[in-house]
């Protein structure tokens, strides 16, 4: 059986379900006085949540700090979850697909966030910013990452 995988520029891709590497991976929206934490991909130039792939022997906590501190250079306060959804992914880089349960949380603050990367991390992260969540149309931000921030912001 074949099923559709999406890459980071939008494009789809038929691959077999066989091929398919399962994936577990966390992401956490930090809203503070009205603005969001993002990180801008390098390769898309596409404003997104910090996170990331959740590695073997981590817990979901665990996964989150590890990507906080890579992507934006940041350690996530306390975190509850938001909610999760299963989509097909194809990695341009690995020429891998995967399926990827892809899960988010509410974060509540960061450490030093004076401390924010500011030039690439030479991976996925070509710097952090607090964005103004009344910006968000006129950036070039996925409508799947709209919905969670605008879910993590409903009252």
């Amino acid at each position: 059986m074949q099923v559709l995988c999406t890459d980071f520029y939008g494009k789809k891709r038929k691959v077999d379900s066989e091929q398919l590497i399962d994936r577990v991976s966390v992401y956490g929206v930090c809203i503070m006085n009205g603005k969001v934490l993002l990180i801008l991909d390098p390769r898309t130039l596409r404003w997104e949540l910090p996170g990331g792939g959740v590695e073997k022997d981590e817990t979901l906590r665990q996964g989150l700090v590890r990507e906080f501190k890579e992507e934006a250079n940041v350690s996530p306060g306390p975190s509850t979850f938001l909610t999760e959804w299963q989509e097909y992914f194809f990695d341009v880089v690995s020429q891998q697909a995967w399926r990827s349960q892809r899960k988010f949380y509410a974060v509540k603050g960061v450490d030093h966030p004076d401390n924010m990367l500011t030039t690439s991390n030479g991976e996925d992260s070509s710097k952090a910013e607090f964005l103004a969540l009344d910006n968000l149309n006129s950036l070039h931000v996925s409508e799947a990452t709209k919905r969670v921030i605008a879910l993590a912001n409903s009252p």
